[in-house]
């Protein structure tokens, strides 16, 4: 059976309805013997993730530095270097 999930523009929307849970990223000290910050967030098969990064928010995320890309894992060791940092991890197909 199918349930109406929503309706925009005169176009009807019907399928099974599906709650995605939240994609939360969080930051903890590092595990040993690594340093710095470990960032982490809920993985899931079939996706990749790129960790992007910037000083200042007020660039545009399309803007913002890619750390690390194609990463299959779900975390990933960011530097304590001093310098005050903004992450964002985006969630991708994998290739």
């Amino acid at each position: 059976s199918t349930t109406s999930i929503g309706a925009f523009d005169k176009v009807l929307l019907d399928g099974p309805a599906v709650v995605a849970e939240p994609f939360v990223v969080t930051i903890a000290p590092a595990v040993e013997p690594d340093t710095g910050y470990d960032l982490r967030w809920p993985s899931q098969t079939g996706m990749t993730y790129t960790v992007l990064t910037s000083t200042d928010l007020a660039t545009p995320v399309e803007a913002w530095t890619e750390v690390v890309t194609d990463l299959a894992q779900d975390s990933y060791n960011v530097p304590a270097d001093g310098v005050s940092r903004f992450y964002v991890v985006k969630e991708v197909p994998s290739p």
